[in-house]
């Protein structure tokens, strides 16, 4: 029997940000989007395009000086409605975020398998299954020795061998809805790859909430979401949105696609 589809839902989601001198300012608004349990869904969009409070919002990870106002709906269950710890409780359990850089998100005084077993105790996975685990997640991520990288600190990690960890963490809890923040930024592009398969193998029963500045990476979702200045310019399926953009500001970001998608490229910016 096929499982149950767990759906995340996103409504007339605004963003306050209290600034010095007491002023408001608007991040986010009206922000619409939805996506379910198996599905990708992009969200791309230069920095400052509200993209990344987007997702905080959805976690409950904003800043203290921002609000937001709408439904994040989850399940059923609006998460905007419920208090910090209730919020809270659904990190490492219901939901995983997969940071910007993962060599940051790391402690770098402490061992990997120090901070991966507090993962796994947070995610309540009982001791005698943890190393086992963690072997078998490292490995599902291309390292061909997880004991070392077991004993690794940090620091002797390149940048793309930190996200993967970062990434076997996240999957330690078996999440219902995944949102990787920038994942690729400051990665190269054999890293990225590796990056875009470990997550449609580890997650493929997840909802993945991809936050991306790269329209090519978006292109490996089924849907993308364009942002701007705090607004949704248009979204579709990834295939539509890239063959038929809409929109000045999506067919600028497509004419940074790679070489392969020159004849693509040439077109619209002769019509931008």
């Amino acid at each position: 029997m096929e499982a149950r589809k767990m759906r995340l839902e996103v409504a007339q989601l605004h963003i306050t940000a209290q600034m010095k001198g007491g002023t408001f300012s608007t991040v986010v608004q009206n922000i619409c989007l939805s996506v379910e349990t198996g599905k990708r869904l992009a969200i791309v969009g230069q920095s400052g395009s509200g993209k990344t409070m987007t997702a905080m919002a959805i976690l409950g990870l904003l800043p203290e000086n921002c609000s937001a106002l709408g439904h994040v709906v989850w399940n059923g269950i609006d998460i905007l409605s419920l208090n910090a710890r209730q919020r809270r409780s659904y990190l490492g359990t219901d939901f995983a975020l997969i940071p910007q850089s993962g060599a940051d998100f790391l402690n770098p005084s402490l061992k990997v398998g120090t901070q991966f077993r507090e993962v796994l105790r947070r995610a309540r996975i009982e001791r005698s299954l943890q190393g086992t685990l963690m072997h078998r997640l490292l490995s599902g991520t291309g390292f061909d020795d997880p004991a070392q990288i077991l004993r690794s600190y940090p620091f002797q990690l390149s940048g793309g061998m930190a996200q993967r960890v970062v990434m076997a963490m996240a999957a330690a809890g078996n999440p219902h809805l995944v949102i990787a923040d920038e994942p690729t930024r400051g990665i190269d592009q054999e890293n990225i790859r590796v990056f875009l398969a470990n997550l449609n193998t580890l997650f493929k029963d997840s909802a993945i909430l991809l936050i991306t500045h790269d329209i090519s990476v978006a292109a490996a979702c089924d849907e993308i979401l364009v942002m701007n200045d705090g607004h949704v310019i248009e979204s579709a399926p990834a295939r539509i949105l890239l063959q038929h953009p809409k929109a000045k500001y999506t067919r600028r970001l497509i004419c940074n696609l790679p070489t392969a998608y020159t004849s693509k490229k040439e077109a619209l910016i002769n019509d931008a």
